[in-house]
């Protein structure tokens, strides 16, 4: 089972995961979440849940487009 997500960015800047978080809001349900790294908080920007890997590969050339550069799938 799982869900998949388009991990869009990580950074240590919460304004610039936020400022990202804005940009995706068209694709769908865009969080930022906090997380610990090698001892660094990161914000991590992700869109999703998406049911099956086939949606979420369908919504990732619009991540890119909208700024997320780097976005790339992954399933939790």
């Amino acid at each position: 089972g799982g869900a998949w997500y388009i991990q869009a960015g990580s950074f240590a800047s919460e304004a610039n995961a936020a400022h990202l978080q804005q940009s995706l809001a068209g694709i769908g349900g865009t969080d930022v979440s906090e997380i610990e790294r090698n001892g660094k908080t990161w914000f991590r920007v992700r869109s999703g849940p998406f049911a099956t890997r086939a949606e979420a590969q369908a919504a990732l050339p619009q991540a890119q487009s909208l700024g997320a550069d780097g976005a790339h799938l992954v399933k939790e």
